[in-house]
C-alpha cells in the first residue's frame, strides 16, 4: 500500500509560496545525515488511500494554496526496480499527480527524489518508466539527488546539499528525445532553476 508519513497543509518550506506537502514512507537511499531517517521504513507511517487523495486535493484547491510538493522518504520509492509489486501504489501517484494537473493547471508540482533526471528518464533501476515519465511530465520541479551531508550548506534554500540540483522540468523535457525501438534515451540538456534570480 501507499504509505506517507505525514501531510503538511500549509507548507512555506518546500517549494515557493504556501503549498500542500505529502511526505511520503520508504527510502532506498538512506542518505547519511537525512532529515528525515523516520520516512525510510515502508512499513511505517499511514495509508494513502484515494479517498484521502481526494481529500488532499480539495485542501489544493484552497486559492492561497501555490501548488503541492512531494517528499519522503522518496517518493519514487514505488518506482524503484525492487519494488516491481507495487503496481496498485504507482496507479494511486499517478492519479494524485495526473487529477492535481488537471484540476489545477495553473498550480505547480514539486517532487524531491535520491534518484537523478538521468536515471528517471532512462529508465535504469525503475520499473515501468512510461508511469515515472508521465509522473515526470505533468510535473513542474525535481529536485534530484542524494543528500551528502559534506556539500550541506545550512539554510540552503530547497535542499540539503549543493549537488542536489533544482530542475525546471518542462524545459528539460523539451530536449529529451526517446527511440524505443534502438532502446536509446537521450536527454540534451537540464535546465537548472536559478533560484537567487
Amino acid at each position: 500500500m501507499l504509505k506517507y508519513a505525514k501531510i503538511r497543509d500549509r507548507d512555506i518550506a518546500n517549494g515557493p509560496g504556501v503549498r500542500v506537502s505529502i511526505f511520503f514512507q520508504g527510502c532506498l537511499h538512506q542518505c547519511q545525515g537525512c532529515f528525515n531517517p523516520e520516512t525510510w521504513n515502508p512499513k511505517m507511517g499511514f495509508e494513502l488511500t484515494k479517498e484521502k487523495i481526494d481529500k488532499i486535493l480539495c485542501l489544493c484547491g484552497k486559492e492561497y494554496i501555490n501548488g503541492i510538493s512531494l517528499l519522503g522518504g522518496d517518493p519514487f520509492y514505488i518506482f524503484d526496480k525492487r519494488n516491481n509489486n507495487m503496481k496498485t501504489e504507482r496507479d494511486l501517484f499517478l492519479y494524485l499527480i495526473t487529477t492535481f494537473k488537471k484540476r489545477y493547471p495553473e498550480k505547480s508540482i514539486w517532487i524531491w527524489t535520491g534518484y537523478s533526471i538521468e536515471d528517471c528518464l532512462t529508465g535504469c533501476g525503475f520499473i515501468n518508466n512510461d508511469d515515472l515519465y508521465s509522473v515526470l511530465n505533468n510535473s513542474d520541479v525535481l529536485i534530484d539527488g542524494h543528500f551528502i551531508e559534506k556539500y550541506k550548506i545550512p539554510n540552503l534554500k530547497y535542499r540539503g546539499s549543493t549537488n542536489q540540483r533544482i530542475i525546471d522540468l518542462p524545459a528539460t523535457l523539451s530536449t529529451y528525445k526517446s527511440n524505443k525501438d534502438h532502446n536509446i534515451n537521450i536527454l540534451y540538456s537540464i535546465k537548472i532553476i536559478d533560484i537567487n534570480s
